[in-house]
């Protein structure tokens, strides 16, 4: 016979970037759609990102690279991307980095 094993979540932490990109940004980003058609298929109104509205329009346009943006900080790892929300669930517990990351036996993320 097996031994049960349970699983207990003792803390959470979160972040979403600042800059909202509504369905209508999308339809000046020349793309031939239209907000009501995003919101039709898919139920999305609007989502966050890491870069400006100006980064997107200047990647879109061919002004600016991937690269050139992530060496500029502006696009980032999961690993970093996850730091404020790793901070968050610190203040949270009142725990240093290392008396939380000792006791942790797993930590879920999830990005899209």
């Amino acid at each position: 016979m097996t031994q049960e094993q349970y699983v207990c979540l003792t803390g959470i932490g979160h972040y979403h970037p600042e800059t909202v990109l509504s369905n209508e940004f999308f339809e000046t980003m020349d793309l031939d759609t239209s907000s009501e058609w995003i919101e039709e298929r898919t139920g999305i109104v609007n989502r966050r990102s890491i870069m400006t509205h100006e980064e997107i329009r200047a990647l879109r346009r061919g002004e600016t690279t991937f690269e050139e943006l992530k060496k500029a900080g502006r696009i980032v790892s999961l690993p970093e991307f996850s730091r404020p929300a790793w901070q968050l669930l610190l203040d949270r517990q009142n725990k240093t980095h290392e008396e939380l990351a000792s006791s942790v036996d797993l930590v879920l993320t999830g990005t899209s």
